[in-house]
């Protein structure tokens, strides 16, 4: 097997064996504080990963300024769903929104 099957088998596994074990936590605390949480927790696994492998010298300046500048051409454009395409065509039935 290929290391990178393995490595996404491995992912796969790990990703539904998190979803056992985190069902109790995130019943506890709530969707959206579980989430939180395992998002910072995640973001600092990650940070600390990067630093301890050297991973951020090969973040340069040029990605922040572009990723910054995606980001804002999107958040001025009010574009922050999955179609960027689409507009709002005004409120719908239960809170949807309809686009055209």
């Amino acid at each position: 097997m290929f290391l990178y099957e393995a490595a996404a088998l491995g992912a796969a596994a790990l990703w539904a064996l998190t979803g056992l074990l985190s069902a109790a936590p995130a019943q506890h605390l709530g969707a959206i504080a579980f989430n939180c949480t395992r998002m910072v927790v995640v973001a600092l696994m990650l940070s600390a990963w990067v630093a301890a492998t050297t991973g951020w010298a090969t973040i340069e300046a040029v990605h922040f300024s572009a990723a910054g500048r995606v980001w804002f051409h999107r958040y001025l454009h009010g574009r922050h769903g999955s179609f960027p395409d689409a507009e709002p065509d005004g409120p719908a039935p239960h809170g949807h929104a309809v686009f055209r």
